[in-house]
């Protein structure tokens, strides 16, 4: 393989490291034509003999292809072009354990105080992922120590699906109900509740 080739496969992994995280935010803010829904979570992450996360698989992506390109230079002959290869994968890898047993694990033990439903029914938040009639999305809430907590978040059943069919990324919701089985909540819109209550004011 010549020197071309290789470093165009190194630029294909750096922009990957890049693209997934971009392609995770901009499906949550603006999903696709038809509503045709497909969301990567960034958090998703499997425990294993090698734990996979997806932070980690793209900052391991990104490590790869940029010293890739950067030894492209010294990459003469058959033998070392494999062992420089051999070379950065081994430090890519160390490179994504170490990320995730130094950051992401301690991200996900250090997880704020869970709230139950009295706690949440009537909390306000901000969609993180957006929310269709189809598909779930997220909600950031504050718990109370103030840090941010967050779950699994589906229209309110009181919503009629004609005429809201979805909550964009970015959307401050109020949470009308909690399901602690499902850790889901159910949400609507803060400012169509604020103008409901501002309605029942004015009639009486």
């Amino acid at each position: 393989m010549n020197v071309e080739n290789l470093t165009k496969i190194f630029y294909i992994f750096i922009c990957l490291g890049f693209a997934i995280p971009i392609l995770n935010l901009l499906i949550g803010a603006f999903g696709f034509v038809a509503d045709f829904d497909i969301d990567l979570d960034a958090d998703t992450d499997f425990d294993g003999i090698v734990p996979f996360n997806i932070m980690s698989l793209c900052l391991a992506f990104i490590t790869f292809g940029a010293l890739g390109r950067f030894s492209v230079q010294y990459m003469t002959s058959t033998s070392i072009t494999f062992f420089i290869l051999v070379g950065l994968a081994l430090v890519s890898f160390g490179i994504y354990m170490f990320f995730y047993r130094c950051i992401i694990l301690k991200l996900k033990n250090s997880k704020p105080m869970a709230l139950n439903h009295e706690d949440l029914t009537g909390k306000t938040g901000i969609l993180t992922l957006r929310v269709t009639n189809e598909s779930d999305g997220i909600i950031s809430l504050k718990d109370s120590t103030g840090a941010s907590i967050s779950y699994k978040a589906r229209l309110s059943i009181t919503i009629d699906l004609d005429e809201l069919s979805y909550l964009p990324q970015g959307e401050e919701v109020i949470v009308m109900d909690f399901d602690n089985n499902e850790m889901v909540c159910y949400v609507e819109p803060l400012n169509i509740v604020l103008k409901e209550e501002s309605s029942k004011k004015s009639e009486k």
